[in-house]
């Protein structure tokens, strides 16, 4: 069980059809936090002989590998929550992003979602 939750989150890594649920969304949310807080740890507070352990356009590079996955997690928790992929906009200010991050997390799954068809499934099964 544990080993198809990880596989399905490697699946949906670059993704952004289909849905997700809290869990999934809340483990990219940790990810996602755990990642920055060492990146950043490592770029501001190590220096050996008065030089960083990663340089600035190293961890641009890192940080904007690790931020894809999780925006992609967040548009497909956005369909899932039946919300406008509008307000993905608001994901890009960065501290309103936080606030999003939590209220995604606790947003559950629209009773409406069940009735709505995935693209896929509307490509497959035109009315």
């Amino acid at each position: 069980m544990l080993n198809n939750f990880f596989s399905k989150i490697y699946y949906y890594l670059f993704n952004i059809t289909g849905r997700a649920n809290r869990t999934e969304y809340f483990i990219y949310s940790i990810i996602y936090a755990l990642t920055t807080i060492v990146i950043y740890r490592l770029i501001d507070n190590i220096d050996l002989y008065n030089r960083s352990i990663l340089n600035w356009p190293y961890a641009l590079v890192l940080h904007i590998l690790i931020t894809t996955p999780t925006m992609a997690a967040t548009t497909r928790r956005l369909k899932d929550a039946n919300l406008s992929l509008h307000w993905f906009l608001l994901y890009l200010i960065p501290v309103v992003k936080y606030f999003l991050i939590i209220y995604l997390c606790i947003k559950k799954t629209s009773v409406n979602n069940k009735t709505i068809a995935t693209d896929r499934e509307r490509i497959l099964y035109k009315d």
